[in-house]
């Protein structure tokens, strides 16, 4: 069991072509797992310049419904702040995560946040609440040293190329992620294909 949130940039960096890219990946993680109230819930919270909770825990009954919610989240396409999208994280496993249940927030990234120090402040919060906080950066433009003062260990980091390669299927992304957060270590590509360490 496990309460799993999603938050995912939605900021004008990621573009409007590339965000239904974003929206397949986080469908292929959530593919990844066993879906249900009593299982793993999924919610997920989309930020630019603002927050927006996308997808709640309750609404999260079956693979199905989580995906069809995700694929229609709009794109805002605004500025990057990552803090407001951590503070809603946060809020939410607060009022809806439940009690003695592991708590996993992975954030989608393709960028800087503008305001580092407030992002960093709240990834922070997050880990002192006991959630477990990863970051999957996408393209060119990631900060991967940002990203680490946000994380436990960089063993919370996944680094991906481009958008293109977030949805491939020979790479597959979703299934790396799923192996890095059910301690199989950080995966490796091998062959084309990933393998945890």
């Amino acid at each position: 069991m496990a309460d799993l949130m999603l938050v995912m940039d939605s900021s004008g960096g990621v573009t409007e072509n590339n965000w239904p890219k974003v929206l397949k990946f986080a469908n292929d993680i959530v593919k990844q797992f066993n879906i249900g109230q009593e299982a793993v819930r999924v919610g997920v919270v989309t930020y630019s310049g603002h927050a927006e909770l996308s997808v709640p825990f309750e609404s999260t009954q079956t693979v199905s419904q989580v995906t069809n919610a995700i694929s229609g989240i709009p794109f805002l396409g605004e500025s990057t702040n990552t803090h407001s999208g951590f503070l809603m994280m946060r809020s939410h496993f607060t009022m809806y995560g439940r009690p003695n249940v592991r708590k996993i927030a992975i954030h989608i990234t393709d960028g800087q946040t503008a305001l580092p120090y407030l992002a960093i402040q709240q990834a922070s919060y997050a880990r002192s609440e006991g959630i477990e906080l990863y970051v999957t950066g996408i393209d060119k433009n990631f900060d991967y040293s940002e990203a680490a003062s946000m994380v436990s260990d960089n063993k919370h980091i996944i680094q991906i190329e481009s958008f293109q390669d977030l949805i491939s299927s020979d790479l597959n992304y979703g299934l790396a992620v799923a192996e890095m957060i059910c301690g199989q270590g950080k995966p490796k590509k091998a062959h084309g294909h990933w393998q945890s360490h």
